[in-house]
């Protein structure tokens, strides 16, 4: 029996070894609405090192893009109606600022911020 039991938290030990600090490998999933001239929501709230999807749904009347502006990652610009998903995961603690790179949207406000924790 002892045998057994031993096998068996040597197994449970196993899969832990491939998980996050969370237990698990998920990936969160956040969804960002773009209109003229904002994002919701504007402030996004990561844990250090998380892994995401941001999914950047277009709901205004002209193009918008998602662009995270430190990493130069983002969508493309998208028409009216679209969406794209990006992923990453969430780098060190820090303020980085979003902002959507069509000409002129960002000084019109159309920016955002992710805060890692």
């Amino acid at each position: 029996m002892k045998k057994y039991l031993v096998i068996l938290l040597a197994l449970s030990s196993l899969l832990l070894i491939g998980c996050d600090k969370n237990g698990t490998d998920s990936v969160r999933e956040i969804v960002v609405s773009g209109t003229e001239f904002s994002f919701t929501p504007d402030v996004i709230e990561l844990e250090e090192f998380e892994k995401v999807n941001i999914t950047f749904k277009n709901d205004g009347e002209m193009p918008h893009s998602f662009f995270i502006k430190r990493f130069a990652i983002g969508t493309e610009v998208l028409e009216p109606g679209e969406e794209e998903t990006i992923e990453f995961e969430a780098p060190e603690k820090g303020e980085y600022k979003v902002i959507c790179t069509v000409a002129g949207h960002e000084q019109e406000g159309m920016e955002g911020m992710i805060i890692v924790k």
